[in-house]
């Protein structure tokens, strides 16, 4: 699953759902990345990325289904009723 979103100031900001949030430059194809599935935020690592919205700002709103499972696994995450790990997460782009 990926989403993307064009900004005003010529970049894409790409969200995919096993490699996390990336900033495109259209004009010298330079990429960088955001967000890492592998970095901690609030003691625990973003496995599943699932959506995201963008403001004027250039702050990121984004979805994660799941700290514990991948897409793969995601079965387990839905069975996991009493202990949800979805989480709702803000990328500040100052």
């Amino acid at each position: 699953m990926n989403i993307i979103i064009f900004c005003r100031h010529g970049n894409l900001i790409v969200l995919d759902a096993h490699y996390g949030i990336f900033r495109l430059d259209l004009a010298t194809g330079k990429k960088e990345t955001l967000v890492r599935p592998e970095e901690e935020v609030g003691g625990r690592r973003n496995i599943l990325f699932n959506s995201m919205a963008a403001t004027i700002g250039g702050d990121i709103y984004y979805s994660v289904s799941s700290t514990r499972f991948s897409l793969h696994d995601g079965m387990l995450e839905v069975l996991s009723v009493s202990s949800p790990s979805g989480r709702l997460l803000k990328y500040n782009a100052k």
